[in-house]
């Protein structure tokens, strides 16, 4: 399979295979506190009263505390700048509706720590919908970039100016990105805005690169329902950290959708940078398991998430591909739900899900594979690689070929895959089958899925007989493996994951059975069964490694019950050597409503 240069060349990523090395840090970072703009630490408000854009020449004179709507956006950033210590940029704009400030050239350079609020302008009104319901919110200033000439940021952040706070703005059609850095300040704080669209949040109005480009420890989003961003329409893509920016936290956003959570705004160029191009960098967190953390990442023009020579990255409880009910989107170009494609540097220690029912992601019906794992070759070596990528809980499903982006020919649900860096081809596309031990190298080492010989139900047991022939536990030669029952069977024959059953730490051998004991009697009829091996580790910070891809399907055989679960178990010899249990209250069908899994958790 052949692949465009320029298709990876447009990622606008760091160019060259020259980074050697990772930065390894093993803990994420905590939000920042928020700070009352009242606080004792902060100084008096500097208060917008203008549309204007002219700045003050001189600050001694307070032209911005005059009360004559003289201070513009402008002026108040340059009195900040001047201002030692912290600052609080207000607005108080006179005049109904939306107000609308387009700077004729660049803004200043922010250089100092301040809180830009929007949501200080009379008549707005901050969300109050949990994620991932559509967002309410009234915002009131919007910043448009039309005017403000090439290359140009709406904000940008220089690496002295240290927990800066971006809140309650429309921030559109700038020529570069809606909040950039020179050099990234750490600490930056983006809630509650929308970037890339019109104050409705429904009309792509984007900026011509990425919408957030920030340094480290930035926090996007957040828990609280007025913490979340629209950050959608972006040419560029929507979020990307720089070199070594480390320990980003997102959370809350839709990232490609208007505020509906239904119309398509996409981020990125076809086959570009994707949603959310995280490279370069660790210790990123996506999504959560708290009640807010969802991020719908979806309707774009390119991955949802597309990480590149990262580690320690987690990506949790976030909805990938469908709309914020869970449904497909007539239309949405997304070419694939998570692709990590080591162009730049090799991956490791990602944690995509969890063990935990609020750690699940929802990747489904994207236009290419669930979950893509790479290794990059170059002169019939590995170069770079994707190892230690643990892909635990999810369901992932309904995901369906595009037809011409080279990563999106085929859509298995998870798909281990090696791209050949001297002539830009792919390899595995299809189905990795087993090899004998196990013994093949390669993106997650070509970790060998479980065998399903027979599946059967009766009642509330699920009799498993499967072989497990791999390698690569480092934690007493065990292994997850994990069940999930599909509606229809793959075009493949090889499974995506719909509705995780549970799981089972097993060792290698033929023939074992393995009893699955349902919390309540879910109707598997006419169901088939896939899964999934994970080998533990004691060297990740998750406790898991390199997942393999979904085993073969398998039809699942259901016997009647004629006498009690557990005489029939003895009758029949069943060695029950584990014991799972399966979440109550789950329906199999197509077309889920997961209002009740992201909302009332």
């Amino acid at each position: 399979m052949e692949i465009n240069r320029e298709i990876f060349n447009n990622r606008n990523r760091i160019t060259g295979l020259a980074i050697a090395g990772l930065v390894l840090l093993a803990s994420c970072s905590t939000p920042p506190t928020k700070v009352d703009a009242a606080d004792s630490n902060f100084s008096d408000g500097i208060t917008v009263d203008s549309v204007l854009d002219g700045s003050d020449t001189n600050i001694s004179d307070s032209i911005c505390d005059d009360g004559l709507g003289n201070c513009t956006l402008r002026a108040a950033i340059e009195e900040a700048n001047n201002t030692p210590g912290s600052n609080t940029i207000e607005f108080n704009i006179p005049g109904a509706g939306v107000r609308t400030i387009q700077p004729v050239s660049g803004l200043p350079s922010i250089i100092e720590t301040v809180i830009i609020d929007g949501y200080s302008q009379p008549g707005s009104q901050p969300n109050t919908a949990v994620s991932p319901e559509p967002l309410n919110g009234t915002l009131l200033i919007e910043l448009d970039g039309t005017n403000a000439g090439a290359n140009q940021d709406a904000f940008t952040i220089d690496v002295s100016a240290t927990n800066v706070e971006i809140r309650g703005l429309v921030i559109n059609r700038f020529d570069f990105r809606g909040i950039g850095g020179n050099g990234g300040g750490s600490g930056l704080v983006v809630q509650g805005n929308y970037i890339g669209t019109d104050p409705t949040g429904l009309t792509d109005q984007g900026n011509g690169d990425q919408g957030l480009q920030l340094g480290p420890s930035a926090t996007i989003g957040g828990l609280d329902p007025e913490d979340r961003n629209i950050i959608s329409g972006n040419d560029g893509g929507g979020a990307s950290p720089n070199v070594d920016d480390n320990n980003w936290v997102v959370q809350g956003n839709y990232i490609g959708l208007g505020a509906d959570g239904e119309t398509v705004i996409p981020n990125s160029t076809y086959g570009g940078t994707g949603a959310m191009s995280i490279d370069n960098s660790s210790g990123h967190v996506i999504g959560g398991s708290e009640v807010g953390a969802t991020n719908v990442i979806s309707g774009n023009n390119s991955f949802g998430i597309f990480p590149d020579n990262v580690d320690n990255l987690r990506i949790q409880g976030n909805i990938i591909g469908p709309d914020w009910k869970g449904d497909p989107i007539p239309g949405s170009p997304q070419l694939g739900g998570i692709g990590l494609p080591p162009i730049n540097g090799s991956m490791a220690s990602v944690l995509i899900g969890g063990t935990l029912p609020e750690e699940s992601n929802l990747i489904a019906y994207n236009n290419g594979p669930g979950v893509a794992v790479m290794s990059a070759e170059q002169g019939g070596s590995i170069l770079y690689n994707s190892t230690d990528v643990s892909i635990l809980g999810n369901r992932i499903f309904g995901n369906t070929p595009e037809g011409s982006y080279p990563l999106s020919l085929t859509a298995l649900g998870i798909d281990l895959l090696e791209l050949d860096l001297d002539n830009f081809t792919l390899r595995n596309s299809d189905p990795t089958l087993n090899d004998p031990g196990d013994t093949d190298t390669g993106a997650n080492n070509l970790i060998n899925f479980p065998v399903i010989n027979s599946v059967k139900q009766q009642g509330t047991n699920l009799e498993i007989n499967f072989d497990l022939d791999t390698s690569g536990s480092t934690v007493n030669d065990e292994y997850r493996v994990e069940l999930f029952a599909n509606d229809t069977a793959d075009p493949t024959n090889y499974g995506e994951g719909q509705l995780y059953l549970g799981s089972m730490n097993v060792k290698n051998g033929s023939g074992q059975t393995e009893v699955v004991n349902l919390a309540t009697a879910v109707d598997l009829n006419g169901k088939v069964l896939s899964s999934t091996t994970t080998a533990l580790s004691n060297s990740t910070p998750s406790g898991f490694g390199s997942t393999s891809e979904f085993s073969a399907l398998k039809n699942i055989e259901i016997i009647p019950t004629t006498t009690s679960s557990s005489d029939k178990l003895a009758a029949t010899g069943m060695n029950a050597t584990a014991i799972i249990s399966l979440a109550s209250g789950i329906a199999l069908a197509s077309g889920i409503n997961y209002y009740n899994r992201f909302i009332k958790r």
